[in-house]
């Protein structure tokens, strides 16, 4: 009997298998254009970039051995001058992302704070606010570029007023100065998702805490800042992951010869994959990257139970 009974359950199991391919075929379909391009486009090319860190390929060096396995590439990262490059590389990028990432982080918030006001014409000037934001990337670059180089339009309105042309990008002295001066840029980003997190919260707490006599500032540290933390704590990864991949900051990558103190991680992958052409060390960089970028998402994912909220559902 128990036999016949697991038979029984088996094809019940087999049949409700059958009927749920049956049921879900059209959505497996269109899943398979988006899983082929996850696995074309993010997949493959990790397993390749992972296996060309254990070899030697340099486009320059016929002699280049791709057959043999070796930890080389990882030994020179963390050696002599290679070291001493990618420390350096580690502080660029670091001091970008807490301090000028810091800083779009915070003032996003705030932007969106203002923003959130029923203001007569406020929809109006959100959609202007947001309009850098459609700009892409490398015109995006190409713009800073045309601003700040010393031949640039800021530097013509200087010496057109009677002052000295400003080095912006192109002395160490002013290139931390000019990033916190332009991280502006990206407030209007970051804006729209703490606009969406601020319509879901009740306004029923709010109108309950005004007749509790509660201020706006007590309504922003006891209900919004702590209604908002399960975005913050979203944006707090993306921005993570996002800042420490910092391959340029506006004009960085237009040219190899840049200040040390624009050299991000991503733009010395980048000088040694496109410039040395060592694409075996390049790739080992990269896969470092990812290790530091994977234990910091870690940590703050781990720590997030003890200051994100997530209201209850009723």
């Amino acid at each position: 009997m128990k036999k016949l009974a697991s038979v029984l359950k088996a094809r019940d199991s087999s049949k409700d298998r059958k009927r749920s391919f049956k049921e879900n075929y059209a959505n497996l379909v269109y899943m398979i254009p988006v899983l082929a391009g996850i696995f074309i486009f993010t997949f493959l090319p990790m397993g390749v970039s992972l296996y060309y860190s254990f070899i030697k390929m340099n486009l320059l060096d016929p002699s280049s051995d791709t057959t043999t396995f070796t930890l080389e590439n990882y030994q020179n990262a963390f050696s002599g001058s290679g070291f001493k490059e990618m420390i350096h590389a580690y502080y660029v990028t670091f001091r970008f992302t807490i301090v000028v990432g810091g800083i779009s982080f915070v003032g996003s918030y705030i932007v969106a704070l203002l923003l959130n006001q029923k203001i007569r014409g406020m929809k109006t000037f959100r959609i202007l606010y947001y309009t850098p934001c459609l700009i892409p990337a490398i015109a995006s670059s190409l713009l800073w570029n045309g601003l700040t180089k010393e031949t640039g339009y800021f530097n013509l309105i200087l010496t057109k007023i009677g002052l000295e042309p400003y080095s912006f990008y192109s002395d160490n002295s002013t290139v931390f100065l000019t990033q916190l001066l332009l991280s502006g840029w990206g407030f209007s980003g970051g804006m729209i998702m703490w606009l969406a997190q601020f319509k879901n919260i009740p306004n029923d707490l709010y109108e309950d805490a005004k007749l509790a006599g509660a201020g706006y500032f007590s309504q922003l540290f006891h209900i919004t800042i702590p209604l908002s933390t399960s975005m913050i704590f979203y944006n707090l990864i993306m921005s993570i992951i996002g800042n420490l991949q910092t391959f340029s900051s506006y004009a960085a990558y237009l040219e190899f010869n840049q200040p040390d103190d624009l050299k991000f991680v991503g733009l010395l992958i980048y000088i040694s994959a496109y410039k040395d052409y060592d694409i075996s060390y390049a790739s080992a960089l990269s896969w470092i990257l990812f290790l530091v970028i994977g234990v910091l998402t870690f940590i703050v994912m781990k720590t997030s139970n003890k200051w994100v909220y997530y209201a209850e559902e009723n």
